[in-house]
Formats: structure tokens, sequence, C-alpha cells
């Protein structure tokens, strides 16, 4: 790991049907030592287990979470040049969690997977979903959560887009993404936040 040097990368993971991260820790610490050149950090708290993860240049964070059932969508991939069904979340529930996310975090890189999200998939989040999480909020580094209404959230989102700026986002995400796919962001982002 090359200390002081935040992941480019992360790839989110809900293992079902658990209870307790306890249950996917020793499994997951298993499966990572056993796959030859890669170098993993692995850590868990209250929230989620965090891998981090590097092979040779390429450094990634893999956050991983538990959930007893979980309504998914079938997604094809390619897996060494073999097509692959994968399960997937459901893309509007995973929408959902997202801005939750984003609502407890405030990452820039929540800012983008929402643009994408919106813009790209045309994808709008589950209510549902969103109201439940928002009924537990976490706030800063405490275990203590409180109750947020649909409106509040809302009007966290309109100052989030007042505030974005072509120098945030190159600060928070320069590292990720090119000079092309930089250029303009700011806009792009601001644009489906209307849609909330």
């Amino acid at each position: 790991m090359v200390s002081g040097v935040p992941p480019t990368n992360d790839l989110d993971l809900l293992f079902v049907p658990f209870t307790s991260k306890n249950e996917i820790l020793p499994e997951l610490r298993r499966a990572m030592s056993e796959v030859e050149g890669v170098e993993s950090k692995i850590s868990a708290d209250s929230k989620c287990i965090r891998c981090l993860v590097r092979y040779g240049q390429i450094q990634i964070q893999i956050e991983a979470t538990i959930a007893e059932s979980c309504e998914y969508e079938s997604i094809s991939a390619i897996s060494q040049g073999t097509p692959i069904l994968l399960a997937a979340q459901r893309r509007d529930i995973a929408l959902a969690h997202k801005l939750g996310a984003w609502n407890e975090r405030h990452l820039m890189r929540d800012h983008y997977d929402l643009y994408f999200f919106v813009s790209v998939l045309n994808v709008m989040p589950d209510m549902g979903t969103l109201r439940e999480r928002l009924l537990k909020v976490f706030s800063g580094r405490t275990n203590r959560s409180k109750a947020m209404a649909l409106p509040e959230l809302i009007a966290k989102l309109k100052q989030a887009r007042n505030q974005l700026s072509d120098k945030v986002i190159k600060a928070e995400l320069g590292a990720i993404l090119s000079r092309n796919e930089l250029a303009g962001l700011d806009l792009k982002i601001k644009e489906p936040m209307h849609q909330f």
C-alpha cells in the first residue's frame, strides 16, 4: 500500500444473506490471501468492511456490507473473455443508498455517481428505500443517528449544487478521471441534481 495515497477506484459489495459482518470477514481475508500478487489491508467499522487492494500500480478500495436480503437484477459482464451474468442490486435501490451515503459523508465521488445514475443510466431512486435510509442518518464519526425528512435532503442537495465548482471537482476527482472527463463536469453533475 502506498502510505497516504487514497485508492483511485472503489468497488461496493453487498453480501447476502448475512446478519453480521463477522460472518464474512474471515472468508474475505482468506480469499484475499489466496490471490497471487495482491497486497490487501482489511479493516471493519460499524458501517462496513474496507479492503484496500493493490496489484502492481493498481489500487482500489472495496467496501463490503451485509444484508439479510436484496432485490437484484441480472447484468452481463465478461470475465477473462467469458460472458457471465452477475446479480446486482436493483439500480433504483442502489441510487437510494448512494443518496443516503452522500448525505452522510458528502464525498465528490458520490456526486459523480449520482450524476452517472441519473444522466447516463436514466435511473431515479426508489423512494421507499430512500425514506427508510433517512430514518437513520449517521453524522460525523459517531455512531449516533437521527431521522431526516426528504425535504431536508433536497435542501442539502440544492445547497451542495450551488457550492459545486470546477476547482472542487478537480481537487477530489482529478486522480480518478482524465482531463477530458473533468472538462465541464461541474455543469454535468449540477444538471441531474435539479431532478431531486
